[in-house]
């Protein structure tokens, strides 16, 4: 995916920088040429531990500038068992539309362990406000979410 990025954000010179971080071990001085007035993470948190979450958040807020933005698009941990069959119906329908399949389970209790088994460690959606916040952020919200994807943001004051 890094070097995808690479390629595609090529044409606009060195106005970004990308960086890729082992988050169990990461410092600031691993996000090298800041200050920065945005920082974006994609499919990069779920698969760290609580600890490496953490020390990973802490590292882009040290990072950003005054007024930084940060933008957080990763998987979310399902914590609503009454509420599968929702999930699932949304599954279903994006799975239709864009002719893919979610191939998850039928319980929450199988979901879970499904996730586990995958090597995936995500936090809530109300985990992940709390460690932005947790690691200095200002304000954060989350702007958007469906089934277990959100994205959300975050601002350095």
């Amino acid at each position: 995916m890094l070097e995808l990025a690479r390629e595609r954000l090529a044409p606009f010179g060195e106005r970004f920088v990308l960086a890729q971080a082992d988050f169990e071990t990461i410092t600031p001085a691993a996000l090298r040429g800041g200050p920065f007035s945005v920082a974006v993470g994609v499919q990069s948190l779920h698969n760290s531990s609580d600890e490496g979450k953490k020390r990973a958040l802490d590292a882009v807020h040290a990072v950003l500038a005054h007024g930084g933005l940060f933008l957080l698009l990763d998987c979310v941990r399902l914590v609503t068992p009454a509420l599968l069959g929702a999930y699932r119906s949304v599954w279903e329908a994006l799975g239709s539309a864009f002719n893919s399949q979610q191939r998850e389970s039928g319980t929450l209790v199988e979901h879970v362990r499904s996730v586990a088994e995958r090597g995936d460690k995500p936090g809530s959606l109300e985990q992940n406000l709390l460690w932005l916040r947790e690691a200095g952020f200002d304000e954060m919200a989350v702007l958007y979410a469906v089934g277990m994807r959100a994205l959300s943001a975050a601002v350095v004051r």
